[in-house]
């Protein structure tokens, strides 16, 4: 005697609570609107937006927590990765931006800033689209705290022909070359302006020689 459909509802139940907790804390799928990632993701040959898989689970501080604690690994950003993250301007949007600068890093703006050069602060991050003209990032709300990141962009999925791991190199690559990376015994931006003035005068005298 076949089951009957409302007899399958308990076990379709079932699978529903570890279903919601891989999409929110493990791995999911999602699609990337706009056209601020350009080139890397939606570009002008695409007839629909990019189709993109999101690990959550190593930008989460459960994974964090869990690894640095029983020393397994240790959770980090890098300088290029594509991540997901809570809009500083309004956290109920999801915005898609590429980490350009990590804390203590110091950034040369790009306008509307109102400063032309910035330090990051402990616990944040530098944030900009692939398109500059196209984007709202951290040239406009400033450095984004890691506290709102919430996954980073792993693969594209769709379309078929770009199938594959996403780029952790900007198709700009001037983007990264107006980060200044903070070596770990100078905290302060002005300190640390005055060692690559310091540094720039050695190399024009070694060249000099």
């Amino acid at each position: 005697m076949p089951m009957p459909s409302w007899a399958r509802i308990p076990k379709i139940l079932y699978w529903v609570p570890p279903i919601l907790i891989f999409q929110t804390h493990v791995a999911t799928v999602q699609h990337v609107g706009g056209r601020s990632m350009q080139p890397t993701f939606n570009p002008d040959t695409s007839l629909k937006s990019d189709l993109v898989l999101l690990d959550r689970f190593s930008a989460s501080p459960l994974f964090a927590w869990y690894g640095e604690h029983f020393n397994l690994w240790k959770s980090e950003f890098k300088r290029g990765d594509i991540v997901v993250l809570k809009s500083p301007l309004n956290p109920r949007h999801r915005i898609i931006k590429r980490i350009i600068a990590l804390p203590d890093d110091v950034v040369e703006t790009l306008p509307p800033y109102s400063e032309k050069v910035v330090q990051v602060p402990g616990g944040h991050i530098w944030v900009e689209g692939d398109e500059p003209f196209k984007t709202r990032d951290s040239n406009t709300f400033g450095p984004a705290s890691l506290g709102l990141v919430e996954a980073k962009v792993k693969y594209i999925l769709w379309p078929p022909e770009r199938f594959g791991p996403v780029p952790s190199t900007p198709p700009d690559t001037s983007l990264l070359g107006r980060v200044m990376p903070a070596p770990p015994h100078i905290k302060d931006i002005n300190e640390l302006m005055r060692a690559q003035k310091r540094a720039s005068r050695v190399r024009i005298r070694q060249e000099d020689s």
